[in-house]
């Protein structure tokens, strides 16, 4: 049993239920660990849920998409020299980019990250691996501070019934990123993001109807969570939620979550707090 999968069942998450059909294989310690959270709050539960569950407000591998869009920030011309800050180089099926640097716009670089592509399977494998820090001091900055640490394993479609498959054990610190009126609520639990788990979408035998199942911890700032699809989420033609129900337990309290999907398609979910009394738990923070 790897060490990430092993941490995952002590905190609570049980590594068999969703019942992977790509085998996990990321071996690092997991860096995302359980911790008081406010869930008694449905705000704040379903401000958490938006982090990791499929179809809520990313696509089927959130924690990939979080990743690649704060890295894809810090690549802007705004931020990055093309090509020399950081150093970008290839190497068969691997880039790599190396740092210590300040570049034109007033960014100053310290670390490596590297992106490594392969096929195995019959299946499209990326492996990123982030140690980088950017910062700048500069008035015309678009923030303060961004650093990110760990790594991610994403293998695309099997042909057959798996679209997607993810792995994710990542930490990301951003500050000044998000400090603008409806994203304030980032801004104050991204100065330390963690993500420890995985995801997948499988396809039906039409290959049409997509199932999530989604498995790990989330931390920010204001505690941890273990979360899971136990019976899967389903595609349901909806936007902004799937169809299912998320369990969300911080070693002290649990709450499901369960959305509707194409039947109301609200932003919002049936919320059950571990005391049994249910309400409407929706969305109120803004993302890009």
């Amino acid at each position: 049993m790897s060490a990430l999968i092993f941490a995952l069942a002590c905190s609570g998450s049980d590594p068999d239920a969703a019942n992977w059909r790509v085998e996990p294989r990321m071996d690092s310690t997991p860096v995302a660990t359980t911790g008081p959270y406010p869930l008694d709050s449905g705000a704040e539960a379903y401000f958490v849920a938006q982090h990791v569950v499929p179809g809520l407000h990313w696509g089927n591998s959130p924690s990939t998409e979080i990743a690649l869009d704060t890295w894809n920030h810090i690549m802007g011309e705004n931020v990055a020299d093309p090509g020399s800050c950081p150093y970008g180089s290839v190497d068969g099926g691997e880039r790599s980019w190396t740092t210590n640097c300040r570049s034109q716009d007033g960014y100053n670089w310290s670390g490596s990250a590297r992106q490594v592509s392969w096929e195995e399977a019959g299946q499209e494998w990326e492996r990123w691996e982030f140690d980088i820090e950017v910062d700048s001091d500069v008035e015309s900055r678009t923030f303060d501070r961004i650093a990110m640490q760990g790594e991610f394993w994403f293998a695309g479609s099997d042909g057959e019934t798996v679209q997607s498959h993810t792995e994710t054990n990542l930490v990301i610190e951003a500050e000044g990123y998000w400090n603008n009126g409806s994203r304030a609520k980032l801004e104050e639990t991204w100065t330390r993001l963690a993500m420890s788990g995985t995801w997948e979408t499988w396809l039906d035998a039409g290959g049409e109807l997509r199932t999530y199942q989604a498995q790990g911890v989330v931390e920010n700032s204001l505690g941890g969570v273990a979360f899971e699809a136990p019976d899967g989420l389903e595609d349901d033609g909806c936007a902004t939620e799937p169809r299912g129900d998320v369990l969300l337990k911080d070693g002290v309290q649990e709450v499901r979550l369960s959305f509707e999907a194409a039947d109301r398609c609200d932003n919002c979910a049936q919320y059950s707090l571990d005391d049994g009394g249910e309400t409407l738990a929706c969305r109120t923070s803004t993302w890009l």
